[in-house]
């Protein structure tokens, strides 16, 4: 209720949506009434997302959570900005940490700011590998050892991805491969992996034949008399 000629409701909510009437009495006390309906619209709602925390190099992905609106406007750290539902940041950096905000417009011209904290977690450093070339014959062991990664654990792999399980966690790797190949060291740290550091290379010799055995006289098994020489 009001007794003013120019009402104000501040903070509005759509439970205010309806009929406004007014009865005005003028100095001859003559009355009228009048009514207005008002529409209250809700803001937009926000659920913002993220794939946050991600290692350096890999892509963020934002996600403001509201789809039908009519302007997104995003602001965040390293002069980002975006005006797409889904934003994404590839080669994410540490730079790219901190608050991320979107600004969304819907169709009835109402408006919401909401912010999201996104981490950007630097890469652990690569390992070294010391003496990484190596030669062997087939059914000996070879060893590699690394270092560097002084932040971490030492992970080993035989690809250069780092993908699937590694085949060892010391810093130490033996192994008796059958093969030449290579060998390939990370680091990992903070749910990090390093890019790839270093790799080690065996080249494996096949050991010599030692061919046919024979003896003269051509018998089989040898029988020899006494004094005779065995060929």
């Amino acid at each position: 209720t009001s007794n003013i000629k120019n009402p104000t409701r501040p903070n509005a909510t759509p439970g205010m949506t309806g009929a406004y009437n007014v009865t005005v009495t003028d100095g001859n006390s003559c009355t009228n009434v009048g009514s207005i309906m008002v529409t209250v619209n809700a803001k937009p709602t926000l659920a913002m997302t993220s794939n946050s925390p991600i290692c350096e190099g890999l892509t963020l992905n934002l996600d403001c959570g509201f789809s039908g609106a009519t302007s997104y406007i995003w602001a965040g750290p390293s002069g980002f900005t975006s005006n797409i539902k889904n934003p994404t940041r590839p080669n994410a950096t540490p730079g790219m940490t901190g608050t991320y905000n979107v600004t969304v417009t819907d169709g009835n011209g109402c408006s919401k700011t909401d912010t999201i904290q996104i981490n950007v977690k630097i890469l652990p450093t690569s390992p070294t590998i010391i003496n990484p070339i190596k030669s062997i014959c087939k059914n000996e062991t070879v060893k590699f050892s690394s270092s560097g990664c002084n932040s971490g654990k030492v992970e080993w792999y035989d690809n250069m991805s780092g993908l699937g399980n590694p085949i060892s966690l010391q810093n130490d790797i033996e192994d008796i491969p059958q093969k030449s190949k290579k060998y390939y060291v990370f680091c990992r740290a903070n749910d990090c992996l390093s890019a790839q550091g270093a790799d080690a290379q065996v080249t494996v010799f096949d050991n010599p034949n030692p061919g046919q055995i024979s003896s003269t006289p051509q018998l089989d098994p040898i029988h020899v008399c006494d004094i005779a020489t065995i060929k």
